[in-house]
């Protein structure tokens, strides 16, 4: 018996399939269940018959051979319960600053989109609502509805949230809508958590603020959490441990794969070039090195307001390259042809930059903050260095590159870690936790 059809052979190897416990159950078998009680199939010299009974939401099933002289049942009593008839898709709602098509789309919309493209799929009407970036249109399943400014978003939200089954605000900014007050069933997914960074980032009279606001989001009642270290965040800002649920986020194997390493060894640092992100870091890291016999170079990728810093900078240093920011397919080349990837993040709430790295087979040399610490493991996907440790750092680079083999097996183990993180597996996860809500499962808003 499988999850889709009871198989039964028979003699001389023929197959009958009385019963086909799936959506057509309830159209068409169950009604010929319930007008006959018995299915009668001839079988060479014999007969096959199958007798049914419903009891409830439950069925009953006797299959035998009727020979001449002989009776040779084959199945007694088997059970099978039928599956409830469909209910009308889960409408939800994400609310998100942007969609996946903005100028400035980065690792949220892209966490957002694979979880909820895959949720659209398995039968939610799934709406996003962002800034008005755009026409309005659906994509993968997701219908996006474009309205207001990174300000007047929050209003919008409001307004709109209380029309829904279920909500999900992303956290991504700071700053939560708190669609909550409209809508008692509303999930809030927070990235990362920015009281570290925002004071890195801003001046102290637009840094306060901002760390005040994010506070709000111990009002919610549902959290989601990509990490461990994330929830330690979330649980500092006032929310409840067992409020917050731990889903981590996926890779899209089929985009980031393993492949042929450049002939001249590079090391690629590849992110955003803001301050919290210390892309200056990776600079003096790498100038170390190679004063220490190091003959790799250092490719420097991502757009940012410190761009133009990492190239005054570079200029000082050997070997170094800067490319600024680039587009997908060209980022997903050097991913895989790099030979070293490297992280100098004050923090990360995630770090899908190194889950990409490794998914392309290349180890990450990072600093040990944030979920980097959960997500690298020393000696199989790279290496954790103390924040901040250049030297340290430094060191380790010319100690991989003098030893290829090692090296070089890291490569292969990199990408077999990486396969523990899967979007097919996030879905899912995801597809029970909002499921078994209790405001879902009682239909309350």
């Amino acid at each position: 018996m499988s999850d889709d059809y009871v198989y039964l052979s028979l003699r001389n190897h023929i197959v009958v399939s009385p019963v086909n416990p799936n959506e057509s159950l309830y159209s068409s078998l169950r009604d010929r269940l319930v007008q006959e009680d018995e299915v009668r199939e001839q079988v060479g010299n014999g007969q096959a018959l199958a007798g049914f009974s419903l009891v409830g939401e439950k069925a009953n099933i006797r299959i035998c051979i009727i020979n001449d002289d002989t009776i040779d049942t084959l199945v007694s009593n088997e059970q099978f319960y039928l599956p409830p008839e469909k209910s009308p898709p889960l409408k939800l709602l994400i609310v998100n600053h942007r969609d996946p098509f903005h100028p400035r789309a980065g690792g949220a919309e892209i966490d957002l989109l694979e979880t909820f493209k895959r949720l659209a799929h398995k039968g939610f009407e799934v709406h996003w609502l962002s800034e008005d970036a755009g026409q309005s249109g659906e994509v993968e399943g997701i219908r996006f509805i474009r309205a207001g400014n990174s300000f007047t978003l929050h209003l919008h939200s409001l307004l709109k949230a209380g029309k829904y089954q279920l909500v999900l605000d992303s956290v991504a900014h700071a700053v939560p809508f708190l669609s909550n007050l409209v809508n008692t069933c509303t999930v809030a997914k927070i990235h990362h958590v920015h009281q570290e960074v925002l004071p890195y980032e801003l001046p102290p009279y637009a840094a306060y603020p901002l760390k005040l606001a994010e506070r709000f989001c111990r009002f919610y009642g549902n959290v989601v959490v990509p990490s461990n270290y994330t929830k330690g965040e979330a649980v500092k800002l006032g929310i409840s441990p067992h409020k917050i649920t731990v889903i981590p986020e996926g890779m899209n194997h089929s985009l980031y794969t393993p492949g042929e390493k450049s002939d001249q060894p590079f090391i690629l640092w590849l992110h955003r070039m803001k301050r919290y992100k210390n892309p200056l870091d990776a600079v003096e890291a790498f100038k170390l090195a190679r004063e220490r016999g190091l003959k790799a170079k250092l490719v420097m990728a991502g757009g940012g307001e410190m761009e133009y810093r990492v190239r005054e900078e570079a200029k000082r240093v050997d070997g170094v390259e800067v490319l600024g920011r680039v587009g997908e397919e060209e980022k997903r080349v050097l991913l895989r042809r790099a030979w070293l990837f490297l992280s100098t993040s004050l923090m990360e709430g995630w770090g899908l930059s190194v889950l990409e790295a490794n998914a392309s087979g290349t180890p990450a040399l990072v600093y040990g903050v944030g979920s980097l610490n959960e997500l690298v493991i020393d000696g199989v996907n790279g290496f954790k260095v103390r924040y901040g440790d250049v030297e340290d750092m430094a060191e380790l680079m010319v100690q991989l590159f003098e030893d290829q083999k090692r090296l070089r097996g890291l490569w292969n183990s990199s990408h077999v870690e990486s396969l523990k993180y899967d979007w097919d597996r996030t879905a899912d996860m995801y597809y029970q936790y909002l499921t078994e809500l209790e405001c879902v499962r009682g239909g309350t808003k």
